[in-house]
């Protein structure tokens, strides 16, 4: 097993939970908004109970399902920051496209990017977690980061109402208006999202080496080599 000094500092290691968790956060802000929007879309829209169950759910669930495992894939393989921060920005941009949508056809093909950008970031960032927190304090992380699913429901339901009444106000303003605030927010998110790149970890030990007493993991038991 790998000693505690070739992990990152407890500093670091927190702070890439915090933005992570921050992340997970948003995503599910921006795939449950949609649920409180109900009545506005079927106005103007004039679409019925399924079509909008096609919207929110189908549309959604559809993509976000079939690129978790590619996604995951690439995690493995490229720099999962990038990956991360090119999921991000591509669901922000979807998620302000839907707000553009001119019928049925086209916010269901932007609710579908929506689940593409946000299937990048699960596999990179449980990914990440297992290089910046040990064994012993891995569970705890995840633990952490996984709250990001019930804060991110509750906020989205909570400040999606005052957000409606806001921005449609703000509507009268015009489209430039929208934009702005669009790639104020971009920029925003991508400063937040630098996050230190550091080396990947491996949970195998570089050559076999003795150990002095029977060690317990799940699923693992590391015996006591008696033959040198």
């Amino acid at each position: 097993m790998q000693d505690d000094a070739s992990w990152p500092s407890s500093g670091e290691a927190g702070y890439v939970l915090a933005v992570l968790m921050l992340a997970y956060i948003l995503s599910f802000v921006d795939r449950n908004v949609l649920a409180i929007l109900v009545g506005p879309i079927r106005a103007d829209f004039a679409i019925s109970d399924f079509q909008f169950s096609l919207l929110h759910g189908t549309a959604f669930t559809l993509f976000y399902v079939l690129l978790g495992v590619p996604c995951g894939w690439l995690a493995d393989r490229y720099d999962r920051r990038r990956i991360i921060l090119g999921g991000v920005a591509f669901w922000s941009l979807m998620t302000v496209l839907c707000g553009f949508a001119r019928g049925f056809a086209s916010l269901f093909a932007f609710r579908g990017g929506v689940g593409v950008g946000e299937a990048t970031l699960s596999p990179a960032a449980y990914s990440l977690l297992g290089d910046c927190f040990p064994p012993k304090r891995l569970r705890w992380a995840t633990s952490i980061f996984a709250m990001g699913i019930t804060l991110g429901t509750g906020i989205s339901y909570l400040v999606g109402g005052w957000l409606y009444e806001y921005f449609a106000a703000l509507a009268a303003q015009g489209s430039e208006e929208r934009l702005r605030i669009a790639l104020t927010f971009a920029s925003t998110t991508q400063r937040c999202f630098s996050v230190p790149a550091g080396p990947r970890q491996t949970t195998q030990p570089p050559s076999p080496q003795p150990v002095a007493c029977t060690r317990l993991w799940p699923l693992e038991v590391e015996l006591t080599r008696a033959e040198q």
